[in-house]
């Protein structure tokens, strides 16, 4: 599995799992294209288009929807610090990560 290494301005660095960011993005799309759903019954047509969705995503769309579509709030809880500092308002420095590409990176899970 895949996940998004972040680094923010102050040096701070964690690894997003892709399933953190893939699952809202394939619900999103799932209730788009086929209709929201009742959370406990979902259609068949609606799980396909859900599955698909959760495992057919690539790599850029992993981050355009983790930066467009997702605050640090959504996906801390889920975040694995590689390094981090104390005392850093994370939420407020969330979209500084991408101003430049070298902040953010695509990898495939150790």
């Amino acid at each position: 599995m895949k996940s998004v290494e972040v680094k923010f301005s102050n040096g701070d660095r964690f690894r997003i799992p892709a399933k953190t960011i893939a699952k809202p993005r394939a619900e999103y799309y799932a209730n788009k294209d086929v209709g929201e759903q009742e959370y406990a019954k979902p259609t068949s047509e609606w799980l396909k288009m859900y599955n698909d969705e959760l495992h057919n995503i690539d790599d850029y769309d992993l981050t355009d929807w983790l930066f467009n579509n997702m605050d640090w709030k959504d996906v801390k809880e889920d975040a694995i610090a590689i390094s981090e500092k104390q005392d850093y308002d994370h939420d407020k420095h969330w979209m500084e990560i991408t101003e430049d590409d070298s902040n953010y990176e695509v990898v495939d899970e150790p």
